[in-house]
């Protein structure tokens, strides 16, 4: 392997299949599904950011649970990401509210 996907935040393929239990023909189904792309870098033209890991993690879990077929679990992935992200942007609007107005609110 690369020394340079050992960077932190970076997985190969390989590495990133392992991690969420989807075999290299299903990350390249979902590449070309567009619900996975490579890292834009120099360094990892082929490695993966290391914050796809955790929605592919639950897709797949769930795609193991329910029987879901790649495209839809693509889909779950699309909207776990959309999710993660709203949450994230509630905790910050959440942050710069003033603590005496969220206790009225």
């Amino acid at each position: 392997m690369n020394a340079h996907l050992h960077e932190p935040g970076v997985l190969d393929a390989t590495e990133l299949s392992l991690a969420c239990g989807l075999t290299l023909e299903e990350l390249s189904e979902l590449l070309d599904y567009g619900v996975l792309q490579f890292c834009v870098s120099r360094e990892a033209p082929e490695g993966f950011n290391a914050q796809a890991l955790w929605p592919l993690r639950e897709a797949a879990r769930q795609r193991a649970i329910f029987d879901l077929d790649i495209f839809t679990m693509g889909l779950l992935v699309d909207y776990l990401r959309t999710i993660e992200e709203l949450q994230a942007q509630l905790r910050a609007l959440n942050a710069r509210v003033p603590t005496e107005l969220s206790s009225e609110i």
